[in-house]
């Protein structure tokens, strides 16, 4: 038996961990709420299962007959949806102390272009001191991070642009490749944040 998070007919996720105000699974997360009216269940998923070949009917799931255009068009929309909410996540790694990484920078920065001569300035100590490291290694340390932590932005912004792909996907299959796709991709930046 696998948990499966349901909103009417469609199957939202597999496995996903419930938190206060969303839910996530190995590939994507819901905001509660965008998907008034969830359920979660307990179900035997058939050999092949996949989200996008597969529903709920009440029971049990059921293998979904050839999708209507209209059902396409939600599913893209879901799936959009789940990109945003997955890469707006790992966004709030960096913007819960984004004024704290940004004065740091600057102020290793600073240090760096006046050849590492005089006070760092408490940004750059308060990370040395403990870390063990001279100023110049902090500071260096410092603008490292921050040149990669800006890369890792970009990407983000870049994946999450790659999400009219799924948009444009003409099957179901198609739609869920590009979002698998995606938030592999987004995974995997963010295990270098």
């Amino acid at each position: 038996m696998e948990k499966l998070l349901v909103l009417d007919a469609a199957i939202l996720a597999r496995n996903p961990v419930e938190t206060d105000f969303r839910f996530e699974a190995e590939d994507v997360i819901y905001q509660k709420t965008i998907i008034p009216g969830w359920e979660m269940v307990d179900a035997e998923l058939p050999p092949g299962f996949t989200l996008a070949g597969y529903g709920w009917d009440g029971a049990g799931v059921v293998e979904k007959p050839t999708m209507s255009a209209e059902d396409l068009a939600a599913l893209r929309q879901r799936l959009v949806v789940a990109v945003d909410d997955t890469i707006a996540a790992i966004y709030a790694r960096w913007t819960r102390f984004e004024t704290e990484y940004t004065a740091r920078e600057a102020a290793a920065r600073a240090f760096a272009a006046g050849g590492y001569e005089g006070d760092p300035g408490v940004w750059v100590t308060a990370f040395a001191t403990p870390a063990g490291l001279s100023a110049q290694a902090a500071a260096d340390r410092i603008i490292e991070q921050a040149d990669g932590l800006r890369g890792a932005l970009e990407q983000l912004g870049a994946l999450r642009m790659a999400k009219y792909g799924i948009l444009a996907a003409g099957t179901a299959a198609g739609a869920q490749a590009a979002h698998d796709t995606i938030i592999a991709q987004a995974g995997a930046i963010a295990g270098t944040l």
